[in-house]
């Protein structure tokens, strides 16, 4: 009997050591990972907030009105702050203008929109101020890919307007948000204007989402309340469809179509702007690696868009606001402004 007691105990603290094993590891990963998140904390404000609406076609959109951001790090008492004017149709402020005025389009990401920037220092707003004798929009937005400029066109032109010029940034990465992979809307998910979580709480609402998904239960109504198009092929037909913007309920698209999504995304915008006789710009800002040599900007050249090298290494702190944000600075801006206007000449 008391051999049988003693392999009772003996297996059942093995499998308590399984069990404990496996879960210290998971909590020091945790741990681990919480010190590296908060060890230099980059908080976003937004006031008034909230800054974003739903939108079923483009996933999500600004709300007119006008607003003050502070970007602040937990290890400096210095923050930056900007002012951001959104108008009536979801666009950035571009300056005061006329209407009825020949328009120029500009699509495109946060490098277009002008994330860190006062109204004022965007391209689009500088460029507006060269060229009064145009409508300049400001189309671009946080977190768009080339997809949100596809759909952005098409229901322009549906609206019956025709613009002058098209432009349209394209940076190589936009090619994993035009399929929604996984990883990015993970990260877009936590964008200050979109959660206040923590760490933590962004673990474990990711935990329990994951739970739900695998038992077909729905997620809470706050956890969906921004949703994402995702480009994706149907028999080689491209297509688009709208996603939560949950990353557990992300249908999965292969990231080696990845290229040849975007490639018939901008097929697609090339002959929507042909409808109207406007030959679409492309300001190439960034490619990862050797830029000059990205596949892409060939297609697009040999498709017939118009190329403009507007490169500028961001990663380089002449050319960023870092520590407190990464994305390009008022003079490289000014350089993007410069080589647009040099295309419309």
């Amino acid at each position: 009997m008391t051999s049988r007691k003693s392999l009772f105990y003996a297996i059942m603290f093995l499998l308590l050591i399984a069990i404990l094993v496996p879960l210290l590891y998971l909590a020091n990963q945790l741990l681990n990972r919480y010190r590296m998140q908060t060890a230099v904390v980059r908080e976003l404000s937004v006031e008034p907030s909230p800054m974003y609406v739903d939108d079923l076609l483009l996933g999500y959109k600004a709300i007119p009105g006008e607003y003050n951001l502070k970007i602040k790090l937990s290890n400096l008492k210095e923050e930056r702050s900007y002012k951001v004017k959104i108008n009536q149709d979801a666009t950035r402020f571009t300056g005061v203008v006329k209407d009825h005025l020949p328009e120029l389009w500009i699509f495109g990401c946060s490098f277009v929109w002008g994330q860190g920037l006062n109204d004022e220092e965007t391209m689009a707003y500088l460029v507006q101020n060269k060229r009064q004798d145009l409508k300049v929009i400001n189309f671009g937005e946080n977190g768009y890919g080339n997809h949100h400029a596809l759909l952005q066109i098409k229901e322009l032109i549906k609206s019956k307007r025709k613009p002058k010029y098209i432009a349209i940034s394209y940076i190589d990465w936009h090619s994993q948000r035009n399929i929604a992979a996984k990883e990015y809307v993970g990260a877009l998910r936590t964008f200050g204007p979109f959660s206040n979580k923590n760490f933590f709480i962004e673990k474990l609402d990711s935990i329990r989402n994951t739970i739900y998904f695998k038992f077909g239960i729905p997620p809470n109504p706050e956890d969906v309340r921004f949703h994402f198009p995702q480009a994706y092929l149907d028999s080689g037909e491209l297509k688009i469809r709208t996603i939560p913007l949950l990353k557990e309920y992300v249908p999965l698209v292969r990231n080696e179509d990845e290229f040849l999504v975007t490639e018939k995304i901008f097929d697609e915008i090339f002959e929507e702007a042909k409808k109207i006789n406007v030959t679409p710009i492309i300001l190439h800002m960034w490619s990862t690696g050797e830029y000059q040599k990205d596949p892409m900007i060939k297609h697009l050249k040999d498709k017939g868009f118009i190329y403009v090298d507007s490169y500028r290494d961001y990663s380089n702190p002449e050319f960023n606001m870092l520590p407190y944000d990464g994305h390009p600075n008022p003079e490289v801006n000014k350089f993007y402004a410069k080589k647009l206007l040099e295309a419309i000449k």
